[in-house]
């Protein structure tokens, strides 16, 4: 294909993703001059409706979180005017919606539990499961985990009732997957979720989300000291993902499987399994460069790549394909992902001495979160652990103990598990700067 060819293909999408915006932005138009002049309430109504349905989802459309909770407040006032209750549910949730999209979350949690009261008197299950996923999901947002999980497990048997089997079996992995990596007080309930949702993954006959539970069960059963029983499971997984051909798991799995062979001191099985691991992923990543849109494999491909060659002591290989990740993720916009690869490319850089550069990466991660995040603290808790080691490798230890804090008082406020090795990480710093500076005095 020639460079010419390519080019006009992307200007010719970009055309057709502005003329899909511009039609849209007519179509509002056009309707809300239709709502202006129609006199007949209850056809008013119909037409809020439709125009909360474009808004719902135009997510280009300007001023929309103002505009769902305008449109669907006025809604819900008209339907209760001329008594259709039951047409003013769907006009809530936009309210709830825009609330969120305003990051107005306590507003959404009080209009939520709102609707949850109103429709568990009515009774009306298929309303129920949209207001239970709109509980967790706004619990999320405001950190509410155990309550967030305790919507999930509320929905489920709603969904399964509904017939809504694929929907059910994410929110059954979702609940595993918290469990496990986010409470970590209950892994025996963690691994009864995983169970249930292979059971669901096999009546779907969805063999990446069987492969996907699989390597979630090696990692629990690790994590719950049952080495042996580890082993096997990964051994199991990684062979159902090459049966399978799935590239991302075959080297997910192995990667995992290495660290637990490394663990056990067994290098030699270790190293053939980072060697299948990589293999895996470099294919996977020649498959998503090869799209016309790749998806987000195409990144976490080059962070695996670098994970791997971290284990292999090959620090200057690992921050380029750090670089690499970084270059994906600027191409799809995903400043979210890119900005944690950023923080790893600088954490390497420190690791090989190159501390210019690292600080340089590091800051500029810091600068696109506080940039693009709706909620900047819960993105850069890791980005000030990073700073902090970066400063003490350097002996700046006044700005390493700020980092240090900081990172501290992100990581206790938004991850209740996976990040207390950070937070233990940054105590000990802390404690280990104190003698330095102690020392310092006494001389």
């Amino acid at each position: 294909m020639s460079i010419r060819i390519f080019i006009t293909g992307l200007v010719l999408m970009s055309f057709f993703i502005l003329a899909q915006q511009d039609e849209t932005a007519q179509k509002v138009k056009d309707l809300e001059a239709k709502i202006n002049t129609e006199a007949n309430a209850s056809v008013k109504l119909d037409m809020y409706i439709d125009l909360l349905k474009l808004y719902e989802n135009g997510s280009s459309l300007p001023q929309r979180p103002q505009k769902l909770i305008e449109i669907g407040t006025a809604s819900q006032k008209l339907a209760k005017q001329v008594q259709q209750k039951e047409k003013a549910f769907y006009p809530a949730l936009m309210v709830a919606l825009g609330y969120i999209q305003d990051n107005q979350f306590e507003k959404a949690s009080v209009l939520v539990k709102q609707l949850e009261n109103e429709e568990s008197k009515l009774g009306d299950h298929k309303h129920l499961i949209e207001v239970y996923q709109y509980s967790a999901w706004v619990c999320g947002l405001l950190h509410q985990v155990k309550d967030e999980l305790r919507y999930m497990e509320m929905v489920i048997p709603l969904m399964l009732e509904n017939e809504d089997y694929s929907l059910a079996v994410l929110y059954r992995y979702y609940l595993a997957h918290s469990y496990h990596h986010h409470l970590q007080t209950d892994l025996d309930k963690a691994m009864e979720y995983y169970q249930r949702c292979l059971k669901l993954y096999e009546k779907l006959n969805d063999i990446p989300g069987r492969v996907k539970v699989e390597v979630e069960m090696a990692w629990l059963l690790q994590d719950m000291k049952k080495e042996a029983e580890a082993l096997a499971q990964y051994q199991r997984a990684v062979t159902l993902a090459e049966k399978n051909r799935d590239l991302f798991y075959i080297g997910y799995g192995n990667y995992y499987y290495g660290l637990l062979l490394l663990e056990q001191k067994n290098n030699h099985e270790a190293q053939k399994a980072f060697a299948k691991a990589k293999e895996g992923i470099k294919e996977l990543i020649r498959e998503e460069a090869a799209k016309k849109e790749p998806s987000m494999y195409y990144s976490l491909g080059y962070h695996y790549l670098s994970l791997i060659s971290s284990e292999e002591g090959q620090l200057v290989k690992s921050a380029e394909y750090l670089a690499e990740a970084i270059r994906v993720c600027k191409e799809q916009d995903d400043w979210s992902l890119q900005a944690s690869e950023m923080g790893w490319l600088g954490y390497t850089l420190t690791r090989q001495g190159s501390y210019d550069e690292a600080e340089k990466v590091l800051l500029e991660a810091l600068a696109l979160i506080h940039k693009r995040a709706e909620s900047p603290d819960n993105k850069e808790n890791l980005l000030h652990y990073f700073l902090g080691e970066l400063y003490f490798a350097r002996k700046q230890y006044d700005k390493a103990v700020t980092s240090y804090r900081a990172a501290l008082d992100r990581l206790s406020k938004y991850v209740i598990n996976r990040t207390q090795d950070y937070i233990k990480k940054c105590q000990n710093r802390l404690v280990e700067i104190e003698g330095i500076n102690s020392s310092r005095q006494k001389r």
